[in-house]
C-alpha cells in the first residue's frame, strides 16, 4: 500500500493525526534585517523525491505546497517586520531520498542540491549552495517523520544562512542562471591559472581568487611534511583555522582526518577519503548542517569540539570525494557505486 507523506517545510513537531503532515513552526526570520524578499525557483527536472517503507506501508515523500514560490514569499513576509534591500532567490536543483532497511532502523540517503543568489536588476550573484548526499539512520517506526524533519532543518539552515552570506562578484544574466556554475568557474583564477602560487589560504574564496594570506607560511619537518602554519608575526596558526595551502603547484586541504592532497580529473577536484572519515563523531541534530554542507577547512572550526577523527589503516574503504567547485565543500556520492581506491 502506498501512502503520501506531505513534506511541509520548517517544522518542529509532528502531527498526531497524520504521520506525514508536519506542522509549520520554525520561521524564516532575517535577524539582521538585510533581506527585502525571498523567492523560490523549483528547477528540478524530476519532481519526485522518493519513498520510505514503514509499518508495512510505502510512504511517498512530497511537498505539501504546489506553489513553492508563493509559499516561501508569503512566509518570509509574515515572519519578518524589518526588511532590507536584498532580494534573495533560492533555487532547488535536485532533491532525492532513498530508504533501505537496516534491522530496526531505516538507512536514509538524501541528495540535495540547493543554491542561493542575490538578484539585482535581473542579474544574479551567487551566494551559497549545498550539493551533497547525506546519510542518516532513523528508527523504522518513525522514519518518515524524522526524515522529512531532517530535510526541513537542512533547508531552514541554508535559507537563513543565505541572508547574510557574502555574494560572489561574477554577474549571471537571468537567461543564463541555469549555467551559473560554468560562468563562475570561467571567471575564477583557480581554474584558469596553470601555475598556482604558493601560499596559505584561510578560506576557499581566497583559494578561488588565488589570494593567499599575507605573511603566512608553512613549516616542514625533516621529511618535508608540512607540520605547522605560521603568520607574519611568526606565531602558530591553528590548522583548523585554515582552508588549505599550495606548495609546488599542489593543493592540500584541512579535513576531519587532517591535511589531504587535492587531485584533479575530468570531473573536477577531489580528495581520497570516505564518508566515515569526514563525518563528525557527534551525530546529533546539531551536526545535520555540518553533514549537509560537507565542511572542509575553516568551516570545520565551528563543528570541531573533540579533535580530529583518526585515520586508521584498513578502518574504512577510501574513494574519490569531489570538492564543490563553488564552495569548496565535500560532495559525497549519492550511490555506493563508486570506485574504491
Amino acid at each position: 500500500m502506498k501512502k503520501l507523506i506531505v513534506f511541509l517545510l520548517f517544522t518542529s513537531m509532528f502531527s498526531a493525526q497524520n504521520r506525514g503532515i508536519l506542522e509549520i513552526k520554525e520561521d524564516l526570520k532575517d535577524k539582521q534585517g538585510l533581506t527585502k524578499s525571498l523567492s523560490f525557483i523549483d528547477a528540478r527536472s524530476d519532481k519526485t523525491i522518493g519513498a520510505i517503507d514503514s509499518k508495512g506501508k510505502t510512504e511517498e515523500i512530497a511537498f505539501g505546497q504546489k506553489d513553492l514560490n508563493a509559499f516561501f514569499n508569503k512566509k518570509f513576509q509574515d515572519d519578518n517586520k524589518k526588511f532590507g534591500n536584498n532580494d534573495i532567490v533560492i533555487m532547488l536543483e535536485d532533491l532525492k531520498l532513498k530508504s533501505e532497511p537496516d534491522g530496526k532502523y531505516s538507512k536514509i540517503t538524501y541528495h540535495i542540491k540547493i543554491s542561493s543568489f542575490i538578484k539585482r536588476n535581473d542579474r544574479y550573484y551567487f551566494v551559497n549552495r549545498i550539493d551533497n548526499s547525506i546519510l542518516r539512520y532513523f528508527p523504522t517506526t518513525y522514519a518518515p517523520e524524522m526524515a522529512t524533519e531532517a530535510l526541513a532543518q537542512i533547508t531552514n539552515l541554508f535559507i537563513r544562512e543565505s541572508y547574510a552570506h557574502p555574494a560572489m562578484r561574477t554577474m549571471i544574466p537571468e537567461d543564463k542562471l541555469a549555467d551559473y556554475e560554468n560562468i563562475i568557474i570561467k571567471n575564477s583564477k583557480l581554474f584558469s591559472t596553470p601555475e598556482l602560487p604558493k601560499g596559505v589560504y584561510s578560506s576557499y574564496k581566497q583559494l578561488l581568487d588565488l589570494q593567499p594570506e599575507k605573511g603566512f607560511f608553512t613549516v616542514k619537518n625533516n621529511k618535508g611534511k608540512v607540520v605547522n602554519i605560521k603568520n607574519g608575526q611568526d606565531l602558530t596558526v591553528p590548522m583548523r583555522e585554515i582552508y588549505g595551502f599550495i606548495e609546488d603547484n599542489k593543493i592540500s586541504v584541512m579535513t576531519l582526518v587532517g591535511l589531504l592532497d587535492v587531485e584533479r580529473d575530468d570531473k573536477g577536484m577531489y580528495i581520497i577519503t570516505s564518508r566515515v572519515e569526514q563525518t563528525p563523531q557527534d551525530n546529533s541534530s546539531i551536526m545535520i548542517g555540518a553533514m549537509a554542507y560537507g565542511f572542509v577547512g575553516v568551516g570545520l572550526a565551528a563543528i570541531l569540539t573533540s579533535g580530529l577523527n583518526k585515520r586508521k589503516k584498513g578502518d574504512t574503504q577510501l574513494y574519490k570525494v569531489y570538492i564543490d567547485s563553488l564552495t569548496g565543500n565535500l560532495i559525497f556520492p549519492w550511490t555506493e557505486n563508486y570506485v574504491a581506491i
